[in-house]
């Protein structure tokens, strides 16, 4: 059923306003960021109507992530009762955005459905612009028009890493935060946080720089 490219979990707290039950992901990423969401799964009591205030969620749960991953045509989010399950899609028509709610189906046909949404290039998030010779990431921490800083743990100084004079030898597995500037005067960037970095250092802050 799943892709073998994402990871699926539950996010029911702590991730949205109205968290949905369930999120696939990228596999990329070990932390939910709705930058990186595949599509969500809503599954409610089978006694609950498929209206207001479930449609009022999934509504809320596609605005958000729309706000995060705007170059996205479209988002598919699926809602499940057990003996009715209803799609919803989010699509960029023009400058708008246009909701569409399809008819209920069965059990079957919707976990057909699901693994083409979830397959489907359209749905494909953006892949985190950081280094995958790091392995997954723990999570990110922030991104910009410009950069992307993510979170990672790692063990020994990797090929590509060059630690400055004092720095940890990161025998044991250690966070460390990783940056990638994605604008074309990066070198002059870069250039002016390492002499940062040296400048800590000298001050008596240790650190990594990749």
């Amino acid at each position: 059923m799943w892709r073998s490219a994402g990871v699926q979990s539950d996010t029911s707290t702590g991730v949205y306003s109205h968290p949905p039950d369930i999120t696939v992901s990228l596999e990329e990423l070990k932390e939910i960021h709705r930058q990186y969401v595949v599509t969500v799964v809503e599954i409610t009591r089978v006694t609950a109507n498929l209206d207001g205030a479930v449609m009022r969620q999934a509504h809320d749960q596609l605005y958000k992530l729309d706000e995060c991953q705007t170059w996205r045509q479209q988002i598919t989010m699926f809602i499940s009762r057990i003996r009715r399950n209803v799609f919803l899609t989010l699509e960029c028509v023009g400058p708008l955005l246009a909701m569409t709610v399809y008819g209920s189906v069965s059990a079957d046909t919707a976990m057909e459905y699901f693994t083409k949404v979830v397959n489907h290039p359209e749905s494909q998030p953006r892949v985190p612009p950081l280094s995958t010779s790091l392995g997954g990431f723990d999570k990110i921490l922030g991104n910009t028009k410009l950069s992307a800083v993510g979170q990672c743990t790692v063990k020994g100084v990797l090929p590509g890493m060059q630690t400055v004079d004092g720095a940890p030898t990161l025998a044991k597995p250690t966070a460390i935060a990783v940056k990638h500037y994605t604008a074309s005067p990066a070198s002059h960037m870069i250039q002016n946080e390492l002499q940062i970095l040296r400048t800590m250092q000298q001050l008596g802050v240790t650190g990594m720089v990749t």
